[in-house]
């Protein structure tokens, strides 16, 4: 009997942490000090308001996506594999899964980032990848990589904290949804 739906946690890796906790002790100080300096001195200049909060929101919006698209946990379930975000959260129907493997980082070859985040709470958004292509990533430790390829190209990287049994998990889901698939 398959498990109906099983949570992976989404563990930071020493770099991420490093990262979060560089940008939250040094950078959003200094950032805050920076955009509140800026904002006196705009309004003491005679600067519209709408500059002072286009100024002073940057920096708080981008903090704000950040926390909000920062992967939590994925959860396999019979019906897809779901990436848990405070956002809303990355649905990817078994049905449309093509495959799933776990990966190496040297798999991935050259990586750039498109957009998103490529380190403050993980690495996520879409990324180029020279041996892969495009990618959605939710990463939060490239220990743990797991790719999910899909039937429509579209390429997932996850980092579960057991990857192996991640991987196991979706490949059960798969097969009992191509038994059903013949049954039917």
């Amino acid at each position: 009997m398959i498990e109906s739906e099983r949570t992976f946690a989404a563990p930071w890796s020493a770099s991420v942490w490093a990262i979060t906790a560089g940008v939250c002790v040094v950078i959003l100080p200094v950032a805050f000090v920076a955009v509140t300096m800026i904002c006196i001195r705009a309004r003491a200049d005679g600067a519209s308001e709408a500059w002072v909060f286009f100024v002073a929101g940057i920096p708080t919006t981008i903090v704000a996506l950040c926390v909000l698209l920062a992967p939590l946990r994925y959860t396999a379930s019979e019906s897809a594999v779901l990436v848990k975000r405070l956002g809303p959260d990355v649905l990817i129907p078994m049905e449309n899964i093509h495959e799933v493997r776990r990966l190496k980082k040297r798999d991935l070859g050259i990586g750039i980032r498109l957009f998103g985040s490529g380190g403050f709470l993980g690495g996520f958004g879409i990324f180029f990848c020279s041996r892969l292509g495009i990618v959605y990533g939710y990463v939060t430790d490239a220990a743990r990589l797991v790719l999910i390829e899909c039937d429509d190209g579209r390429k997932f990287l996850l980092s579960p904290e057991t990857p192996d049994e991640f991987v196991e998990t979706v490949e059960m889901h798969l097969r009992a949804e191509e038994s059903a698939e013949h049954l039917s």
